[in-house]
């Protein structure tokens, strides 16, 4: 994808898009997952340390 908004050459984006794709074998594989998303929130990066959540 060149273009911020697809096949829209010049066009400001309204939303923030993205897409991922996935493949079995890196670079070399039929078999690929394509998934679309749009941004629904965003946090703040901060210096205190993430809470732990159960891992271990």
């Amino acid at each position: 994808m060149t273009d911020p908004v697809p096949g829209k050459t010049g066009v400001t984006p309204t939303q923030a898009l993205i897409t991922l794709i996935t493949c079995k074998n890196l670079f070399r594989s039929d078999e690929r997952t394509v998934a679309f998303g749009v941004l629904a929130k965003t946090t703040p990066k901060t210096h205190e340390r993430p809470p732990d959540h159960g891992r271990r």
